[in-house]
């Protein structure tokens, strides 16, 4: 069944037509004026945002007064409406004119909603009959805030989980699905980066009613969220969130750090001697280590204000992102987007990308990536620590390792880790803790800038390679110049192999109900046992509580040939061979 959707509504601005161009060239007549280095990257941050907001992000903090900033948008203003005077119905984006009549054929209204104050001027010369228009004159708060939508939806009387919304901006993305509504993106999945639209389309054309109402669909049916952060309810959302590859799981915790979080990485076959139970998996060293520090305050959920919060485990990519718009005790805001995953192309390779921006100040950043050996396992005779310290340092450029080996069983085990960032010019400082090598790195972010930092990880053990730690060395070298983007390629490649043989569909089942889809509960299912299956080593098998927990302290049980064995049997032959040990 398909969602029951009763309304579009469109962005104006790089949706329906080609202003986008138009707003660049007179903000760079402004800026070319006013003697400011602005380029086309530049504008990019300026999509979707209010004239007042762009000025701000344009003047990249240098100050004016009120009066010289309404001069300035004036002038803007003025430039722009010189050039869409040269607007028609012919300059609708490609794609347009045929969804706008497929929609009026299916009874579907539609409505434009922009933030340009000049919007129905140019929605009369694109000779559109829209059935609602809001505009910067409808709203006070321009997007990310809700408003415009919300407002657009009012006239429209129709529910706002009825309505989807076509943006080419972050800012409107973000905005609608603070409306709760269905959120398409238009444009590069780049630009969309940490906000996980509903549907992505590279443009309108050829793009049919019926195409978007499926991809809206099976997003609902792939995508795990969670949407406000409850600190009582840590442990169970870390089990939730748990990514892995077959090799290792990662539980779901923060790379800030929470009291009273449980902290684990289980390696396949990583066993030391234990009390009672004679043997248990090892709490791997932790990979998550990343500190943000906001002028020399750190981000933490538990301090300051959380303005936004959405955290989400694809399981179609086997991605795990997380997006944050927080505000500091001292009144600094910034959004914050993270993703991370344990490759399954390359069992031996994880990663992070971290992106921080700077909302309403000028100051300085930190970020401080780390390896944490000081893990211990819980038990009921109190925490165990498994391990020894073989050794830790540095390695050039910007990079760390730690080196460890369990007491009893004698097992090595090395990561090496990378931390690189872009979009600002960062200075790297290493860390030298016991236990926790780390590499900061330190920049300065304008109002309205932000900076990408990508967090490699290389691990292997004594188990795969006699030199664990050259091996990973070596790893995190071919990771670093293959780069994230195409690291998570492969990482997302694999995975629609993995889905191609193994999924499951459940004709009829409805995305729009307001529990969870069964469809989404069963996929949730196979992600954790396709994870925690071994892919290339027939030496272990699935634990009772796969690689998600220390329940069971990571021994194999009959549940595992009974329930799981058929499965695999029928969709990874490959698969079930290993599980028979």
């Amino acid at each position: 069944m398909r969602p029951e959707i009763k309304a579009f509504i469109f962005d104006l601005d790089g949706v329906l037509t080609d202003t986008a161009e138009y707003h660049y060239r007179a903000w760079k007549r402004l800026a070319d004026e006013e003697g400011i280095p602005f380029t086309r990257q530049d504008n990019e941050r300026l999509r979707g945002v209010s004239r007042r907001r762009s000025l701000e992000l344009l003047l990249k903090g240098r100050e004016v007064t009120e009066g010289q900033a309404q001069e300035m948008m004036e002038r803007k203003n003025r430039y722009y409406r010189e050039m869409i005077r040269r607007i028609t119905p012919a300059d609708l984006l490609e794609g347009v004119p045929e969804l706008l009549q497929e929609l009026r054929a299916a009874g579907i209204r539609f409505a434009i909603a922009s933030v340009s104050k000049n919007t129905r001027d140019v929605v009369e010369r694109l000779g559109l009959k829209a059935d609602a228009i809001s505009d910067g004159y409808s709203v006070e708060r321009a997007k990310p805030a809700p408003d415009l939508f919300l407002h657009a939806a009012s006239q429209l009387g129709i529910a706002p989980s009825q309505c989807v919304v076509l943006e080419d901006a972050a800012a409107g993305i973000e905005a609608a699905r603070a409306a709760g509504m269905w959120a398409v993106a238009i444009g590069p999945a780049e630009r969309f980066e940490g906000l996980m639209p509903d549907a992505i389309f590279p443009s309108l054309a050829g793009v049919r009613l019926e195409d978007i109402l499926e991809a809206i669909r099976g997003s609902r049916t792939w995508v795990v969220r969670e949407t406000s952060f409850e600190p009582e309810r840590l442990h169970q959302m870390e089990t939730v969130f748990t990514i892995g590859n077959g090799y290792l799981g990662t539980r779901g915790t923060f790379e800030e750090g929470y009291p009273g979080q449980l902290q684990a990485t289980l390696v396949h076959g990583l066993y030391d001697d234990a009390p009672l139970v004679h043997t248990e998996l090892v709490n791997a060293p932790d990979w998550l280590p990343i500190e943000l520090f906001v002028a020399g305050e750190r981000f933490s959920l538990v301090e300051g204000q959380v303005l936004d919060y959405e955290r989400w485990l694809d399981l179609r990519r086997g991605l795990l992102g997380r997006r944050v718009r927080w505000r500091s005790p001292k009144g600094r805001t910034v959004e914050i987007s993270i993703e991370r995953f344990a490759s399954l192309a390359d069992e031996h390779v994880l990663a992070i990308r971290y992106r921080v921006r700077a909302l309403d100040f000028e100051g300085p950043i930190e970020l401080r990536a780390s390896l944490n050996g000081d893990v211990k396992n819980p038990s009921p005779f109190g925490p165990i620590r498994h391990w020894q310290l073989v050794g830790q340092g540095e390695l050039p450029p910007r990079a760390c390792f730690l080196h460890v080996r369990t007491a009893g069983t004698g097992t090595e085990l090395v990561e090496a880790m990378r931390l690189e960032v872009e979009g600002a010019e960062a200075s790297y400082l290493p860390h030298r803790d016991e236990w926790r090598p780390a590499v900061a790195a330190r920049f300065r972010l304008g109002r309205g800038e932000e900076a990408l930092a990508v967090k490699l990880v290389s691990i292997y053990t004594s188990r795969e390679t006699e030199d664990p730690a050259r091996a990973a060395r070596e790893k995190l070298e071919e990771a670093a110049s293959k780069g994230y983007r195409a690291l998570l390629a492969d990482h997302e490649a694999e995975w629609a192999r993995y889905w191609q043989a193994s999924d499951v569909v459940i004709e009829g089942d409805d995305v729009g109900a307001k529990h969870a889809s069964p469809l989404l509960a069963v996929r949730f299912n196979l992600y954790h046992i396709l994870i925690a299956a071994p892919r290339h080593d027939g030496r272990v098998s699935i634990p009772g509580k796969t690689l998600s927990g220390f329940g069971y302290r990571g021994h194999v049980f009959w549940d595992t040939e009974i329930f799981m064995l058929p499965f695999f049997t029928f969709t990874q032959p490959q698969l079930a061979r290993k599980l028979l040990m």
